[in-house]
């Protein structure tokens, strides 16, 4: 099967000498997975009567921005599925919670023909969402169950986003598409994943009998070599349950939480100042390969003009846009070489404000086997973050 995407890390490094460039590297890990899948259901019997499982392609604008605004502390304009529009941050999804008389948010089935143009304004809403109920024309949405991150064979770790949609009414519901929307602190409704199509390009089209259920679920991976951590699975768990109670990693490999669901996204803000050297976009001298399981750079380069210690310059970042049918955003940083001596650099990371200066967090570390720098050289590090497809 095609393989659907996550979100995905690209690095780049630029060496530059009075302005010119030098050098030019990339660094380019796998690619993270994601799968969009349903069952249907006999209520009476169990029996699982049909199946699909797919590649997912179908992140919209307002999670690129979700992500952005998380990392960078920049307002976004984020379309509500009222059709209008906020620079107010959702600050979490809350899919797992339930309003049982309209189920606004969570995961949804709709019965629109599949005619409006994805990535475009109007690709925030079900074209025709089926409403809470057990009358025709209407499905019972179970409480989302949002799954706990849990390592997969090894080389995968992921989280599973997954509801029962319930058809108690006397005729069949055909299903044409689905969302994933949240419910923001502000209370407003923010679409995050839409389906309109099958993996071949085909528009979704199924039918859900009278007393069969549906689950549809979303599965998030992060692969063990693709340059992101742990950490940033436990943080989309964190946000989609906005829950403060799930636990990152620290630098010390200890963990930490967030002092409110509201803080979440601050666990992951990199948004450093130049000389801050222990978080943003750091540095080290150490060598390993991309691993999920790592916390920290092997050896960081600290703030400085001494042996091995370059100038930090402030971690900036490159709004979102469309690229390609893609979805992305940068997030650079520019060392010095003011020691007197080469410097070799070997890792790079996305270090996190955390909680506090003993409590950063590393959801990106990406190993550039060897890069030197100079004296009186510069070093440019340009992480692209992409989703989507």
């Amino acid at each position: 099967m095609e393989k659907g995407h996550n979100i995905n890390l690209e690095a780049m490094a630029i060496v530059r000498k009075d302005g010119v460039e030098q050098r030019r590297y990339s660094f380019t890990p796998t690619k993270n997975d994601a799968v969009v899948g349903y069952q249907i259901i006999d209520k009476e019997t169990g029996e699982v009567r049909a199946q699909k499982e797919q590649p997912m392609k179908s992140w919209v604008y307002n999670w690129c921005k979700f992500l952005y605004q998380s990392m960078s502390g920049t307002s976004q304009t984020y379309y509500r599925t009222s059709g209008t529009s906020t620079t107010t941050f959702p600050y979490y999804w809350s899919i797992n919670s339930m309003d049982l008389t309209n189920s606004n948010h969570g995961i949804h089935a709709g019965s629109d023909d599949g005619t409006i143009t994805p990535l475009s304004a109007n690709n925030y809403v079900l074209g025709d969402r089926y409403l809470e109920g057990a009358s025709a024309g209407e499905f019972n949405y179970d409480t989302t169950a949002v799954v706990p991150a849990a390592l997969d064979n090894v080389v995968k770790y992921k989280v599973r986003l997954s509801r029962y949609i319930n058809n108690y009414s006397p005729n069949s519901n055909v299903v044409k598409e689905l969302s994933v929307v949240g419910l923001g602190s502000d209370g407003n409704y923010t679409t995050y994943i839409r389906d309109l199509f099958t993996s071949n390009g085909n528009l979704i089209d199924f039918t859900v009998k009278k007393s069969e259920a549906l689950l549809v679920y979303y599965d998030l991976f992060i692969l063990k070599d693709s340059g992101f951590t742990k950490n940033i699975v436990r943080w989309i768990e964190a946000i989609a349950k906005a829950d403060n109670t799930v636990a990152l990693k620290n630098i010390s490999n200890a963990d930490i939480t967030a002092t409110a669901a509201t803080t979440v996204y601050n666990l992951i803000n990199c948004n450093a100042g130049a000389a801050i050297d222990n978080y943003g976009v750091v540095i080290g001298r150490g060598e390993n390969e991309n691993d999920f399981d790592r916390v920290k750079l092997v050896s960081r380069i600290n703030e400085g003009v001494g042996a091995n210690e370059l100038n930090h310059g402030a971690t900036t970042f490159t709004a979102p846009s469309h690229v390609s049918g893609q979805q992305e955003f940068k997030v650079h940083r520019i060392f010095s070489n003011n020691s007197g001596a080469t410097i070799t650099t070997k890792e790079i990371a996305l270090y996190g404000k955390g909680t506090g200066s003993s409590n950063r967090t590393c959801f990106a570390r990406v190993d550039m086997i060897g890069v030197p720098v100079l004296t009186g050289e510069t070093l440019e590090i340009v992480f692209t973050i992409r989703t989507l497809i």
